[in-house]
């Protein structure tokens, strides 16, 4: 059956934090090469349109405006996480990477791992607030970029990256339209071709491969995953008790629309769930109903 699979073209607009490396290379494998373009955003914008068009299974930190460089719509899937669970992996993965480059001072603070300090940082959490939100609901026109290198903006020449520095000098200047954001997020939401949850992984994997018309792996590659997560499985930072109580405040102030829309993904996974199994049984058998038996039966 498998020969006959018809392979969606797809953008698989990946979220980081949310197993999108490990998730996206399984998709993308079952494509050709030459099919595939999953890149960091600086790599995308040094490309030419027919490049990016010429191209079926995406995979990228790019964003809900990445179709605008493809001319028309293209369905579109996504994972989301635990806002709080995800803003502590970003954190942990930056410490251990020796991530940003950026600013000195940034690195410095991480590499204190104080978390109060860590987490109302302005730079810092301006990388951090409702970034799940950011990516589904805030569009950022990437067209004026594309062969060009983003701006440099730091001090030292060095660019951030690009999505999340806008997003952070919006929330600086206080022109982040918080209420505007969570609403388009949320509507995009709903139109993406299919959805799936970090906490649930197995049966996302599934259900998005079902979605696109490809095989599931029985094991997703194992890409930038955490030693906590390799050692432990899906660790759970909050009921780990690591993170001091002012900082795990802090974090769910930063993350309250993220929490929203995370909650509105459930019930979208749950109906997307539900919708697959009503199509792969499509008549409902119901048990006839017990009669007296009559004479000669």
């Amino acid at each position: 059956m498998g020969l006959f699979r018809r392979r969606k073209r797809f953008y698989f607009l990946h979220i980081p934090k949310t197993a999108g490396s490990s998730l996206g290379q399984a998709l993308v494998t079952q494509y050709r090469s030459q099919e595939v373009l999953n890149c960091p955003l600086e790599d995308l914008l040094r490309m030419d349109l027919p490049q990016i068009q010429s191209r079926r299974a995406y995979c990228g930190h790019w964003g809900i405006s990445f179709d605008s460089l493809l001319g028309q719509p293209i369905p579109t899937i996504s994972v989301l996480r635990d806002p709080f669970e995800r803003v502590v992996s970003a954190v942990r993965y930056s410490q251990r990477e020796g991530l940003p480059r950026e600013f000195p001072e940034i690195r410095e603070v991480f590499a204190r791992g104080d978390w109060n300090e860590i987490v109302h940082h302005p730079v810092i959490s301006g990388l951090l607030e409702n970034i799940q939100c950011l990516y589904l609901g805030s569009k950022i026109d990437l067209r004026p970029y594309l062969t060009t290198p983003p701006p440099g903006i730091t001090p030292s020449g060095e660019p951030l990256p690009f999505l999340e520095y806008s997003w952070a000098k919006q929330r600086l200047d206080g022109s982040l339209p918080w209420d505007q954001v969570a609403a388009e997020a949320k509507r995009r939401l709903d139109q993406l071709e299919g959805v799936g949850i970090f906490e649930q992984l197995p049966e996302t994997t599934h259900s998005l491969c079902r979605l696109l018309g490809l095989r599931t792996p029985p094991v997703l590659p194992q890409k930038r995953i955490s030693p906590e997560r390799r050692g432990a499985g899906q660790s759970n930072y909050r009921e780990s008790f690591e993170i001091p109580a002012d900082a795990v405040r802090r974090i769910d102030e930063l993350t309250a629309r993220d929490r929203e829309l995370y909650e509105y993904a459930q019930a979208r996974f749950t109906r997307q769930l539900a919708e697959r199994r009503r199509s792969f049984w499509p008549l409902v058998l119901t048990p006839s109903k017990s009669r007296p038996a009559a004479s000669g039966d």
